[in-house]
């Protein structure tokens, strides 16, 4: 869902007057962190095996480093929304010991069997004694492109409403420049 909130971002910076150039314009500071976070966190799929019990500590840790990013970069409208949707994702995550819990109603079979095995390293099965359930994986949207149904947070919606609104942000030729002393813009 985060490709298709970046091009509605796109589609919403342009109405609102701004240019597409201007991103090129814009820069993070500590943008590596989020790379950090990115790669941890598509890694644990793979070392799940050798990992064992500490995939979800590590699950956990990789949003130390997403949280170091929100800090640096805090004063965009786009950045807090994008926060606030981390931090109710890690909320869930942490309570249940790294795992998301996703619900698995309508999933395919085979997806259910790879969430049993609980090789996902990221992912686990809804169940009874999953806590904070209300904030998992347990909405259900259809891609209106495929068809395929996806499961997703509140905290993945947020997540997008903040990055529509960040790249929107961003595209306005004065936007972050004057509203966020951590993004640097460089004039050509």
């Amino acid at each position: 869902m985060f490709i298709e909130a970046a091009v509605l971002g796109i589609i919403v910076g342009y109405i609102r007057g701004g240019r597409l150039s201007n991103l090129k314009e814009v820069h993070f500071a500590h943008a590596w962190t989020v790379f950090v976070a990115i790669i941890l966190q598509f890694s644990l799929s793979w070392l799940q095996d050798i990992l064992g019990p500490w995939t979800g500590f590590i699950h956990v840790l990789s949003y130390v480093f997403l949280f170091a990013f929100l800090m640096f970069n805090f004063k965009s409208a786009g950045i807090k929304i994008i926060g606030l949707g981390i931090l109710l994702n890690f909320i869930v995550i942490a309570a249940n010991f790294g795992t998301m819990p996703v619900a698995v109603t309508r999933m395919p079979v085979e997806v259910i069997q790879e969430l049993k095995t609980g090789r996902d390293g990221i992912h686990s099965l809804l169940t009874d004694s999953s806590r904070l359930t209300f904030l998992g994986d347990v909405i259900k949207i259809k891609h209106p492109l495929h068809g395929k149904l996806g499961w997703f947070s509140i905290g993945d919606i947020i997540m997008d409403i903040g990055l529509i609104l960040l790249i929107s942000e961003c595209m306005l030729d004065r936007a972050l420049y004057y509203k966020v002393t951590s993004v640097k813009r460089t004039r050509s």
